[in-house]
């Protein structure tokens, strides 16, 4: 399946760049999609909280914070076998055969983000303005045939079983998105009456699009045999649709100076509102918050590269064969469309994208409730549910999640225990420490000490003039 191969190419490139982030991520920081989880719900780290509530930024008591910077990386995946153990082992093939599989149907995700520098500065009349910038990275595997992704590695022999069928109609979709931001926002008490407060905040975000690459197999059906004379698998008596996208830079060639530079993209916006009920025994800290907060609204434009952004029929006759290794040595994923026009018969072109595409952002929906339990003691439980469609081309998307967060946190240290759940990894637990302005932690840390279907880990700092009350 040469649709398939260049599919598989998919997750090889991005596993490929994924590997070689998230292990900067994990081993250099020491350091799904609840990003920062548990941290999240701190009310000592404004920079983190913001981004699942800007309005969150009106709780800062301090003349000013500063976020020097934080990493933030997850993978995770429908058949994943994951673990704590194999961390230090892990490779591009490791990772593959562990992250996606062999099933027939698997969906994976993969992310990575870095925030900061950013401030935050409270001003006499007009509320907390903050200034960010954000680099975030989102890999989506929809219905991948990890059949097809071990047979282009030399183990599929081992793990598939050949001659084995793809399809009937079968729709795929593989795809990896960069993106730069410059984040303007503000937040301020909106309402306020005996016990009751109300507060409001923005976020307007400008949105520059590093890198944008896709590959789409539809209405696709095939046979896949071994040769064992080559040895070499290889896909026959094929058809379907396949469609190429690739815009920006290759995820391969991606420096650190790319983090930084912007380009022509888009504008995005979170909006979100948060209520405090404030007991009269103690007014200071509120007794309970309810949260409710929209986030990533909007698109980023991308201008494809004609010569990789390409629209082909597939049809392989029975007694031909397209060979997964001879046609696919030396491919990339944003330059799978290479592939595809050495064999003209195979895949005959029928259209060509010149034109400007747009790429919605992750928008989801979040909603909290925070209720002090006593001093320093906290519950808190959140939702956040996905507003894109799964296995859009259009969109980058997350997963929805539930997680229920037990903490404890004064002015110098901080402890969170983060329950989640997610229809991809199913329950997570993990552990978030914070240590005066340095924070630590991992969503699965506990789950991943075992078999789990999701690893991932953060790591940052950030100071402000004087210490947070809760």
């Amino acid at each position: 399946m040469n649709i398939a191969s260049s599919y598989i190419r998919h997750p090889h490139i991005s596993m490929h760049y994924v590997a070689s982030l998230l292990l900067i991520l994990f081993f250099i920081n020491r350091s799904y999609a609840q990003n920062f989880a548990g941290i999240r719900t701190s009310n000592k780290v404004g920079f983190v909280k913001q981004l699942v509530n800007p309005a969150f930024k009106a709780d800062m008591p301090d003349k000013w914070s500063v976020h020097i910077f934080s990493f933030q990386g997850n993978l995770a995946g429908s058949n994943a076998s994951l673990n704590w153990s194999s961390l230090p082992r892990l490779t591009t093939e490791t990772l593959k055969e562990k992250w996606v599989s062999s099933s027939k149907n698997t969906f994976v995700f993969a992310s990575a983000e870095m925030l900061g520098p950013a401030v935050m500065w409270r001003t006499p009349k007009i509320g907390v303005l903050s200034f960010s910038t954000r680099s975030r990275l989102y890999v989506n595997g929809y219905n991948l045939d990890g059949r097809i992704i071990a047979d282009i590695d030399d183990h599929g022999v081992e793990m598939v079983s050949h001659p084995y069928t793809v399809g009937p109609k079968l729709f795929m979709r593989a795809n990896n998105t960069m993106l730069n931001e410059l984040v303007l926002g503000w937040a301020d008490k909106i309402w306020e009456k005996g016990a009751h407060q109300l507060r409001g905040g923005v976020n307007v975000k400008y949105i520059s699009g590093v890198s944008n690459a896709s590959l789409a197999i539809e209405e696709f059906n095939g046979t896949v045999r071994y040769n064992k004379q080559l040895p070499d698998s290889y896909l026959t008596d094929a058809s379907g649709v396949l469609s190429t996208r690739t815009a920006g830079k290759s995820l391969n060639h991606i420096g650190l100076f790319d983090l930084f530079k912007m380009r022509k993209g888009g504008l995005g916006a979170d909006i979100g509102f948060s209520y405090e009920f404030h007991s009269r025994e103690e007014k200071k800290t509120y007794l309970l918050k309810f949260a409710l907060a929209l986030n990533d609204i909007g698109a980023v434009a991308f201008q494809p590269d004609s010569k990789y952004s390409i629209n082909y029929d597939v049809s392989i006759p029975a007694n031909k064969q397209f060979y997964f290794h001879e046609g696919l040595s030396g491919s990339e994923f944003n330059k799978a469309a290479s592939v595809f026009d050495k064999y003209p018969a195979y895949f005959k072109e029928t259209a060509v994208a010149t034109t400007s595409y747009r790429i919605g952002l992750p928008t989801t929906l979040n909603w909290s409730v925070d209720y002090n339990l006593d001093k320093g003691f906290f519950v808190n439980f959140e939702a956040q549910e996905n507003l894109r469609k799964i296995g859009s081309p259009a969109a980058i998307y997350t997963y929805s999640f539930y997680a229920l967060t037990p903490r404890y946190e004064n002015d110098r240290v901080g402890v969170f225990l983060p329950l989640s759940y997610n229809p991809l990894s199913k329950m997570q637990a993990g552990l978030a420490l914070r240590f005066g302005p340095v924070f630590i932690g991992s969503g699965s840390l506990f789950t991943a000490l075992g078999k789990s279907k999701q690893l991932d880990g953060f790591f940052g700092v950030s100071f402000s003039k004087k210490a947070t009350k809760p």
